[in-house]
């Protein structure tokens, strides 16, 4: 079994589903009164996702990685539906200011929540991993990746959906009033919720307080409104954009951005320019990554090293991770030989060895088989 495969799942298929509620608002440029037309605006496009008809989902699908959730036999459409049922919204306040240009929406939006997807996976998988047919997946990725699949869509389906408040500006330009384009991010994030207590792993851990949060942007990281960056293009703004998204709720290498870029069909150029700018830390993504891959598996210090540089980190990011991340490789060595007599039989030497072969040193081999009474 890939160590990477759960993780992997999972994040693809939140991948997918951040995109969900990616529908932007239109801007409306018809009289009569400012307001009218603004609360005309936001019904016109969260009408789509309320009563999501099969238009609205092949509209979705064509924005999705659907090839990525076929892998794990997830149906598009089963996962669009389930995630969008029980969405709803009220639109508040509407405060306009002619002189200005500007306005403020204040919403009531209820939906499910990405972090509880999060909370609810990480559950189900530390059950399968320590369940019965755990032996049976570790020699067949097809089965695997199909249990995965059905385990998140049990968790998308049992997700009870939440209030949240949000506000939405706009700004009237040439053709009308427009939504500035940092609503249009926060419109994106109507699904994923708070992930912020979810930085450091898939539980609801807090981070330590001298720690900053992996997956929150830098304050070095650009605006998104495109007016305000001098000399950047749309298709750069949109690579920056979508950099950013992925990095509210997963960890990624400067490498692996730029090919997640690339697979959604961004130029190599705008890719390699979004993960510039991004602002992300990669030291502290590729802490955030280790803390992800201690959550599902048991690693040694050279183990977890390796894991890392294969998802893209240098030596030295990979290494900062592994100095940093906690991890006590004893009890990372008892938890391996566990894991091991689980699913097979061992001699206390055939153990030890096979430990050493994970990357241990032979006083964590041997204490992590002490540690099983072998």
């Amino acid at each position: 079994m890939k160590r990477s495969a759960l993780r992997a799942a999972i994040g693809s298929v939140c991948l997918a589903i951040a995109l969900v509620c990616g529908l932007v608002l239109s801007g409306c440029s018809k009289e009569p009164s400012a307001e009218e037309l603004i609360r005309q605006d936001i019904s016109d496009t969260l009408d789509r996702i309320k009563d999501l008809d099969d238009a609205t989902v092949e509209e979705l699908k064509e924005s999705m990685d659907t090839t990525s959730l076929e892998s794990y036999g997830i149906d598009a459409e089963k996962l669009i539906r389930s995630m969008v049922d029980g969405f709803d919204y009220t639109i508040g306040t509407v405060t306009v200011d002619e002189d200005a240009g500007a306005a403020t929406a204040e919403l009531a939006v209820t939906s499910k929540s990405m972090a509880e997807l999060y909370g609810s996976i990480g559950d189900m998988i530390s059950e399968l991993l320590s369940g019965p047919d755990m032996l049976e997946l570790i020699t067949n990725e097809d089965a695997l990746n199909q249990r995965t699949g059905e385990l998140i869509m049990e968790a998308v389906a049992a997700i009870e959906p939440s209030e949240k408040q949000i506000e939405l500006e706009y700004a009237k330009g040439d053709d009308g009033w427009e939504l500035e384009g940092g609503s249009g991010a926060e419109l994106a994030q109507i699904f994923v919720g708070d992930t912020s207590a979810l930085a450091n792993g898939l539980d609801e851990t807090e981070p330590q307080a001298d720690e900053p949060e992996a997956n929150e942007p830098q304050a070095n990281t650009p605006q998104t409104d495109t007016n305000a960056a001098s000399g950047v293009t749309v298709s750069q703004q949109n690579a920056l954009e979508s950099a950013q998204s992925y990095l509210k709720f997963s960890h990624f290498s400067y490498t692996g951005l730029i090919g997640q870029l690339e697979y959604e069909e961004f130029s190599t150029e705008d890719a390699t320019w979004a993960a510039d700018n991004c602002g992300a830390d990669w030291n502290e993504q590729a802490l955030g990554s280790a803390r992800d891959y201690l959550e599902f598996s048991a690693f040694s210090y050279t183990g977890l090293i390796g894991q890392l540089e294969y998802e893209g980190f240098t030596s030295e990011q990979a290494t900062y991770a592994a100095d940093n991340c906690g991890a006590d490789w004893n009890e990372q060595a008892a938890k391996s030989a566990q894991s091991y007599l689980d699913f097979s039989s061992f001699s206390r030497n055939g153990l030890i060895e096979q430990l050493e072969y994970e990357g241990f040193t032979s006083e964590q081999a041997t204490y992590g088989v002490d540690a099983v009474g072998l």
